[in-house]
């Protein structure tokens, strides 16, 4: 059973790379560094002089580009559709029923969270500039996990 949850989990993160990326019109492979940079980084600008933040945007949580942004949260949303495409949740997904109306599914904090791991656990290697090595299927996501 365990062996089989580390596949599942490989052909799920493989699908949300390919949209997220698709998405936000880039590609996995010639991402450069600034630009994974770009995407980690907070939204909300700090001022340079530390006496000048307020405890109020110190205590204030992370919005990273890549989730906040229009085009991210669009690509997040398209990659958590896409998973439940793949694992045949497609009774969450509702087409548009009048003309100007969007397509909508059903999803939960949860899944937005799982697709945001899987970008920054791909998004973090390409920043500092590493390119991780890929050895086998899973990427020890299992171990992270247990």
């Amino acid at each position: 059973m365990t062996q089989s949850i580390v596949q599942v989990l490989e052909v799920v993160e493989r699908r949300v790379f390919s949209t997220w990326f698709e998405a936000v019109s880039s590609n996995r492979n010639t991402m450069g560094q600034t630009t994974a940079a770009n995407s980690l980084e907070n939204m909300d600008k700090m001022p340079d002089d530390a006496d000048e933040i307020t405890q109020e945007q110190r205590n204030a949580p992370l919005r990273p580009r890549f989730l906040c942004s229009d085009n991210g949260l669009d690509a997040i949303l398209a990659a958590v559709k896409e998973t439940f495409m793949h694992l045949d949740g497609v009774d969450r997904i509702r087409v548009p029923e009048g003309l100007g109306n969007k397509e909508n599914f059903q999803n939960t904090t949860g899944h937005v969270a799982l697709v945001s791991m899987f970008m920054r656990a791909e998004l973090e290697p390409n920043a500092a500039g590493v390119r991780r090595k890929r050895r086998g299927k899973g990427n020890a996501w299992y171990n992270r996990w247990r």
